[in-house]
């Protein structure tokens, strides 16, 4: 059995090792950080190597140990095990990959033992969020996400940071409030805490006729769910923390936020709202598609008066949720194929355009700092320009292709008017993240030196380079996509 959780339980190993290191060696942020990179290639290794070996076959083995094993058929079956959740597994690990390594520059030696436990937490808990299979693991693995996230954004240790971590608090605690509020209508409706019981009792009422009772309490719980999740992802009207908490933020906690966790986020909103009212649409479809289709848009507006960095990509962030929730809409597996992809290219693109913002602006982002980057480091400011069109959507980089994908997800599934609104909204943020271009190529009188910044400067260029790559070269992952969709499939 444990060769299927072999990821999970690698991250848990993490967890304990650097707890340990940080009481037998004091705070040593250099060997917690290598401590903790090499738990996360061991944890990815195992995540590609499932990708690789998965079958219509391949879980076979975890139900027989089940039958064998009836005292733990409760803990087994909290847990979703399949092709989506490990690919969402390996974007996490590559996110927080990213994150250890930004970390690392940005806190100097502060980031040890307790930092990576609260890294390693994170990520532990978006990949058992994702897989939640029933209720109280949802909430609970939620919960180990969260509150390692309010931590990480307040471990600059300064008022700005207390400020943003305490928003984060007080609003993500309330968001769990309505989700709470949400899962509790759902059992007086239906009456089990498991997905997928609640799954059969919809699909059997749907032929049979819904009983007034149980839409009035569908309807409620739906509602509660909705504002919940769209704290979760940032989604319209609901996105108002965002720009403040990544103002105060340290920046590889911004962009950890901004990627690692919306990924957990857009896994659980896939199972939830393509499973749980799959069978009856008018109870959701309609609000799915106002929330994505007014996400995008003011995201994108917002983000044009905007001049401090940082909340520029907060917005960015915003509108990239809405074009996720236009997928989960639009429904189907070529959908959830183009999200996977769309989730994996904005990762690595985001988490460049932060290591720039590292290097230079440290925790003042106001967009006029980027003055003069090309006429100081000229490498970095064509890597900044990459990841910045990249992110507009202007190919031939990668983030042209993930926009591509999932409009071609939507007019797969009958949705053009859907497609041209998303690139209709494309169109726009690429006047901002062009003007974020424009900036880092003006000449600045002031001629300030960049910090010697090396872990960063790597990461910027190497994600500028892996977003052209894939840009010319989409074939080399959207194959393997689809290769192992139809492998476990049997298609």
């Amino acid at each position: 059995m444990i060769q299927y959780f072999l990821p999970e339980i690698t991250i848990l190993a993490g967890i304990l090792v650097v707890l340990i290191l940080e009481i037998v060696l004091g705070r040593r942020g250099f060997i917690a950080t290598i401590v903790s990179l090499l738990f996360l290639l061991l944890a990815g290794f195992f995540a590609l190597r499932d990708l690789n070996l998965i079958s219509p076959d391949y879980y076979k083995g975890l139900g027989a140990f089940i039958n064998e094993h009836q005292n733990l058929i409760y803990i087994i079956k909290s847990i979703r095990l399949g092709v989506v959740e490990r690919f969402l597994d390996v974007i996490m690990i590559v996110g927080t990959i990213y994150f250890v390594l930004l970390s690392f520059d940005y806190f100097r030696k502060r980031a040890s033992g307790d930092y990576q436990f609260l890294t390693l937490s994170a990520l532990l808990g978006g990949m058992l969020l994702i897989k939640s299979n029933n209720w109280p693991t949802l909430l609970l693995s939620l919960e180990i996400l969260s509150f390692s996230l309010y931590a990480l954004v307040a471990f600059r240790k300064d008022l700005f940071s207390y400020e943003a971590a305490g928003k984060y608090f007080f609003l993500g605690a309330l968001s769990t409030a309505f989700l709470t509020m949400g899962i509790a209508f759902l059992y007086l409706a239906y009456g089990t805490i498991d997905f997928g019981t609640t799954f059969q009792r919809i699909y059997s009422l749907a032929y049979g006729g819904f009983p007034r009772e149980v839409i009035i309490l569908s309807s409620i719980a739906l509602a509660f769910l909705i504002v919940g999740f769209g704290f979760k992802l940032s989604a319209v009207p609901f996105h108002f923390w965002t720009p403040d908490v990544f103002e105060g933020a340290p920046t590889p906690t911004a962009g950890f936020i901004s990627t690692v966790s919306k990924t957990a986020a857009i896994g659980l909103v896939f199972a939830i709202f393509q499973g749980l009212l799959v069978n009856y649409p008018a109870l959701w479809k309609s609000l799915i598609l106002w929330l994505s289709v007014i996400t995008m848009l003011v995201g994108n507006i917002a983000a044009l008066r905007e001049n401090s960095v940082k909340k520029l990509l907060a917005f960015s962030t915003i509108a990239n949720a809405g074009y996720v929730l236009a997928v989960v809409y639009a429904g189907g597996l070529e959908a959830v194929k183009a999200a996977i992809v769309f989730m994996l290219i904005y990762t690595i693109t985001t988490f460049g355009a932060f290591a720039v913002l590292q290097i230079t602006s440290e925790d003042n982002t106001h967009i006029e700092n980027l003055k003069g980057l090309f006429w100081r480091k000229p490498d970095l400011a064509f890597a900044l320009a990459g990841l910045m069109v990249s992110l507009a959507g202007i190919p031939p980089f990668a983030g042209f292709f993930a926009k591509f994908f999932l409009a071609f997800s939507m007019v797969q599934m009958h949705h053009p008017l859907l497609a041209a609104w998303l690139f209709f909204n494309g169109a726009i943020s690429a006047f901002y993240y062009l003007r974020v271009v424009y900036y880092a190529f003006q000449r600045d009188e002031a001629e300030k030196e960049l910090p010697s910044s090396r872990i960063p400067y790597a990461v910027a260029v190497v994600s500028a380079v892996l977003v052209l790559l894939m840009g010319l070269f989409p074939d080399a992952y959207t194959s393997f996509v689809d290769k192992v969709f139809a492998a476990f499939f049997g298609l």
